[in-house]
């Protein structure tokens, strides 16, 4: 399986560990709100414009922020973060994700991301090691020639680049 079990403390006997949320009109005060408990979020449609409330969660392992308003990812803290669904946003910078060393699972498909290196976050120091699957589809504006670095992704398993502006092959490094 993708998504690989590690020892997270587990939550007190009865807290709430997964929570929907999807489809509602929230704002960082509610967010705010969320108990720290929570592994597994969704906040799928809810107009949001920034997740930062969101790095109090200590043990958050699965979160799907799609089809939002977001521009960036505020998620540095969240370091037991494995799958992240962020995709149909306006995200343009990925800087905090390079923080995510337990991420297995990334979907920015339909993002505003302009260039190879706005992805360099995500193959950096070979940072996101555990990364098995990455979805950058249909950024549109992704144009430039794949890094070596890429290769650092050693993990990797599934990787959809499919509509963007990508130059040459594809570097040895991942064949």
């Amino acid at each position: 399986a993708w998504l690989e079990e590690e020892s997270t403390p587990a939550p007190p006997a009865g807290a709430i560990t997964t929570i929907d949320l999807s489809r509602q009109h929230l704002t960082i005060s509610s967010l705010q709100l969320l108990p720290p408990t929570l592994t597994c979020v969704d906040l799928s449609r809810c107009s949001l414009e920034s997740v930062a409330p969101l790095s109090r969660l200590p043990r958050l392992e699965l979160l799907n922020v799609s089809y939002n308003r977001l521009r960036s990812l505020d998620l540095g803290r969240n370091i037991n973060l494995k799958v992240l669904y962020a995709r149909s946003n306006s995200i343009e910078e990925l800087g905090a994700l390079r923080m995510l060393r337990a991420l297995q699972s990334l979907d920015l498909e339909c993002n505003a991301l302009d260039s190879v290196e706005a992805l360099a976050p995500l193959w950096g120091l070979g940072r996101l090691s555990e990364l098995r699957f990455l979805e950058l589809a249909n950024n549109l504006a992704i144009s430039g020639t794949l890094p070596p670095a890429l290769g650092g992704l050693t993990s990797l398993r599934e990787f959809g680049l499919n509509e963007n502006r990508i130059s040459g092959s594809l570097p040895t490094e991942l064949c």
